[in-house]
C-alpha cells in the first residue's frame, strides 16, 4: 500500500500515539521510514489522538489542506473521530487490534475485513 501511494505521487505522514524510541526502532527494523514524508509522535508533542490539536499540528507543520488529506486508521475514535473533527476525510480499517465499535463510525471509507489491499482500491486514483 505504501509503495502504491508513493508511486502515485502521494505524500504519506505518520501520526502515532506512541513513544519515539519504540516507533522509530520498528520503522527502521522493517524499512518503512523511506515511505513517510513526515512523522509525528505523540510523546514528542505532549498530546495524542483524538485531541484535535494533534491533528492541527500535522496540518500546520506540513502545510496540509484538510480537504485534501485523508486519515487511515484502525481506531474508530482516536483515528477516525479525531480526524473528522478537524475536517479530514477518514478511512477506517478494522483489524484484530481495533477497539470494539460502540458508537457511530464516522469514516468516509470502510474496510471491515482488515484487507489492507482494499485501501488502494478506495483512495488511490
Amino acid at each position: 500500500m505504501l509503495e502504491t501511494l508513493k508511486a502515485k505521487g502521494k505524500n504519506v505522514y505518520l501520526l502515532s500515539n506512541a513513544q519515539r524510541g519504540f516507533t522509530e526502532n520498528e520503522l527502521n527494523m522493517f524499512g518503512l521510514i523511506k515511505y513517510f514524508d513526515g512523522i509525528i509522535i505523540s510523546s514528542d508533542e505532549e498530546c495524542s489522538k483524538p485531541d484535535r490539536h494533534y491533528y492541527e499540528i500535522l496540518l500546520e507543520r506540513f502545510s496540509l489542506d484538510a480537504s485534501e488529506t485523508i486519515m487511515i486508521g484502525n481506531d474508530y475514535i482516536a483515528d477516525i473521530k479525531g480526524a473528522k473533527e478537524v475536517g479530514l476525510s477518514a478511512l477506517y480499517i478494522h483489524q484484530s487490534i481495533s477497539p470494539e465499535i460502540k458508537g457511530e463510525l464516522l469514516a468516509d471509507f470502510k474496510v471491515m475485513d482488515g484487507d489492507v489491499f482494499k485501501i488502494k482500491e478506495l483512495i488511490v486514483k
